[in-house]
């Protein structure tokens, strides 16, 4: 945490799907005193990822109800969904299940979002049900890029803005990272991991970055920029710290590893 804030990034997401170790909310001591060390350090939880699927039979709202409550007590703001809505009868399931999600974030000015990557069309027509920015979608930079393993999609400037323009203004959360177009290494500590394509820091691919946040800017994007990274060598907190002087001076998305 002390790395990523002195490499500028002051909005945190934290997993509800990984444990405990990430976020215990059924544990109010252990809540606040994970507030307190995101305090302490100069950061802050922003948002969650739902720990729940699109199979909405299983969902247990009680639970469901700690984890918003846990939420409003360290201050995060976006509640991050895998939400399967295809097919009528999970359209019409999702829709009673969001209605019940937006009534217990309303009171805590929690917004929830669909995470999705490519084609946004039917996740933006679902959420056209409901108030924004209450309820949007999320896109993720590098599901959508890495779609076809040899080529990166947002590395085309056509393809970025048609992508994005397919959230129809919808966008409340973003995940961002960059993504090659051949599969590059991964480390956690000493111990070398799967390569892969995608969620790498911004620099490492081949993503036309400027396109992006022309993008958001044009559909008055009203959240945060998270970068959802899954390498975790030290480079990518140097390239975090120097995204925003990169994107200005139209460094990023030329093909540069």
């Amino acid at each position: 945490l002390k790395k990523m804030v002195e490499s500028g990034v002051r909005k945190i997401e934290i997993g509800a799907d990984f444990g405990p170790s990430h976020f215990p909310y059924h544990d109010a001591q252990a809540v606040t005193a994970l507030r307190s060390f995101y305090a302490d350090n100069g950061a802050e939880i922003y948002s969650v990822h739902s720990p729940y699927r699109g199979n909405f039979d299983e969902w247990d709202f009680d639970d469901i109800s700690r984890l918003i409550e846990a939420m409003a007590a360290v201050g995060a703001k976006v509640l991050l969904l895998h939400f399967d809505v295809w097919g009528r009868a999970a359209w019409e399931r999702g829709l009673e299940t969001m209605r019940r999600l937006a009534d217990i974030c309303r009171p805590h000015g929690i917004w929830l979002s669909i995470e999705t990557a490519e084609e946004m069309t039917h996740d933006s027509n679902f959420t056209d049900w409901f108030d924004f920015p209450e309820v949007g979608v999320c896109c993720d930079t590098g599901h959508a890029g890495a779609a076809y393993a040899s080529w990166n999609t947002m590395s085309d400037w056509g393809y970025v803005a048609q992508t994005l323009a397919s959230a129809n203004g919808k966008l409340n959360h973003l995940h961002l990272s960059d993504v090659s177009t051949t599969a590059l290494p991964r480390y956690n500590g000493d111990t070398a991991l799967k390569p892969r394509h995608d969620h790498f820091s911004p620099g490492r691919g081949t993503s036309i970055w400027t396109t992006k946040f022309q993008c958001f800017k044009a559909m008055a994007y009203p959240g945060c920029f998270i970068f959802e990274i899954w390498s975790e060598d030290d480079e990518r907190f140097e390239r975090l710290a120097e995204f925003p002087e990169r994107l200005v001076a139209g460094e990023l998305g030329r093909g540069v590893v």
